[in-house]
């Protein structure tokens, strides 16, 4: 996965400040991402 430098410092910053890792960090927001997406309406091609 690419991810712009200055996405990752803040990525960085922010798992610093809770204490755990990028990783988990990432894994953490992803997860949330993922629940909390809509549904795609009936009909609506899936990407």
């Amino acid at each position: 996965m690419r991810i712009d430098s200055d996405v990752l410092k803040t990525i960085d910053n922010k798992a610093a400040a809770v204490g755990i890792s990028r990783n988990e960090l990432m894994n953490q927001m992803i997860l949330y991402a993922l629940s909390n997406m809509d549904e795609p309406a009936q009909g609506e091609a899936e990407t």
